[in-house]
């Protein structure tokens, strides 16, 4: 029964937000159980049938010589005038032969849905945007990773399906960025600072500033910036001479390709940045993927993303995959980012939380070191330690200077977060 005591109707719109189909009942009716369904639609059926009244006379007016001749009497007189009192001119009341209306089987229009079933959540329909991949969080409800789709023709050019901008991108900043990503178990978010070069329709990012989650909002799947620490970080960049020229998040165990909620930000930093000069939007966004298990190996996933609005009315937006050039650290990262990194290990940093949502290093992160030809697990054990460790070194040059100085970075991990490490 609906919420108003009436029965549910299979085939209305109410029961369709129960989860019932038209073939419910031909299913139910299969399996033998479909006598209780069928007495409770009984009453929303209404049955007509004709009434016997005991007589329905007419005044005819009758020849005598063919008295007997009821059918041609009622035929020939049964529009015969009837005086003001009601009363036959002439003639006698005949008996009218009954007629039986034939059984009619009427259904009711399907009931209007509930209050209740109009107002209650919709479960987000699969398949939209192509292929995407769907993930339920226990937190969150559904999250659904749209893959970024590809430009087409040269970088800059106007008018085209091409990458509306050409974008450069530090390994400082990607550095500092993988580092923080890899430090909580919750996604960790921050801004890029660079410039915009409107003649050259160039991007450049130049250093990351990671920004404390908003308390209360940190989860697996989503992330919320803390406007106190969003204005520290615009502060810094005036200091550096830089603008805020894109943003980014992690992904902690799953794949870089941004959700529909990453899309909407996305599109909304772009209309906030949009350069009128050039008529395009020079705001880019980028998403780490630290300890997905499908990594090939120690290296994280990255991508950067642009969103492309739709070209006609009611198109959803499509998130496109930015290409860039990379500017490799010559010798050693700056002092500024090695100052930037550990403050991230501190009580008050971005990524301890108090604790809350902190990495547990020496976890195990999966029971083989690499994935051969995307199939074949190759190595042994792999902890978190290990992973991040690789991680980071794909940003740094081969040399014994790189490795003292991810000791460094670990020896002060192990201090204060009071975890042995082995350094």
């Amino acid at each position: 029964y609906t919420l108003s005591g009436k029965p549910l109707d299979p085939n209305s719109a109410a029961a369709r937000a129960y989860g019932f189909k038209p073939d419910s009942l031909e299913k139910l009716k299969a399996q033998g159980l479909a006598n209780e369904v069928e007495g409770g639609l009984q009453c929303q059926r209404v049955t007509e049938e004709g009434e016997d009244k005991e007589e329905d006379e007419l005044p005819i007016s009758v020849n005598k010589e063919n008295e007997g001749d009821t059918n041609n009497n009622i035929n020939n007189n049964a529009g015969a005038a009837v005086n003001g009192d009601g009363a036959a001119k002439e003639g006698k009341r005949v008996p009218r032969p009954k007629k039986r209306k034939p059984k009619e089987e009427v259904v009711l229009a399907p009931i209007e849905p509930t209050e209740y079933a109009k107002s209650r959540p919709k479960r987000e329909r699969a398949g939209q945007h192509g292929a995407r991949s769907n993930f339920v969080s226990y937190m969150s409800g559904s999250l659904s990773l749209i893959p970024c789709q590809e430009f087409t023709g040269v970088i800059g050019a106007v008018g085209t399906q091409a990458q509306p901008f050409s974008v450069d991108i530090s390994d400082e900043a990607m550095l500092l960025m993988d580092f923080h990503a890899h430090l909580s178990c919750f996604e960790v978010i921050g801004y890029l600072g660079g410039d915009w070069n409107p003649e050259a329709r160039k991007l450049c990012i130049r250093r990351a500033f990671p920004c404390k989650g908003l308390e209360g909002t940190q989860q697996t799947d989503s992330c919320e910036m803390d406007p106190a620490a969003e204005l520290a970080a615009k502060d810094k960049m005036d200091e550096w001479g830089l603008q805020v020229v894109g943003w980014y998040h992690s992904h902690p165990t799953f794949k870089p390709n941004p959700s529909m909620k990453d899309i909407e930000n996305q599109e909304n930093y772009q209309a906030l940045f949009h350069d009128a000069e050039t008529k395009t939007e020079p705001f880019v966004g980028m998403i780490f993927s630290p300890y997905d298990l499908r990594l090939p190996g120690k290296a994280s996933r990255s991508e950067t993303f642009w969103v492309q609005k739709g070209g006609r009315q009611g198109a959803e937006p499509t998130p496109m995959h930015v290409r860039s050039a990379r500017r490799p650290i010559e010798a050693l990262p700056s002092a500024d980012t090695k100052q930037a990194m550990k403050d991230l290990l501190g009580e008050g940093g971005m990524a301890a939380g108090g604790g809350l949502g902190r990495i547990q290093l020496t976890e195990l992160w999966r029971p083989f070191t690499n994935i051969v030809d995307g199939k074949t697990p190759q190595g042994g054990p792999c902890t978190k330690l290990a992973k991040m460790r690789g991680a980071l070194q794909h940003y740094l040059p081969d040399t014994d200077e790189s490795d003292d100085f991810l000791d460094e970075i670990f020896t002060e991990i192990q201090t204060k977060w009071g975890t042995d490490l082995g350094y």
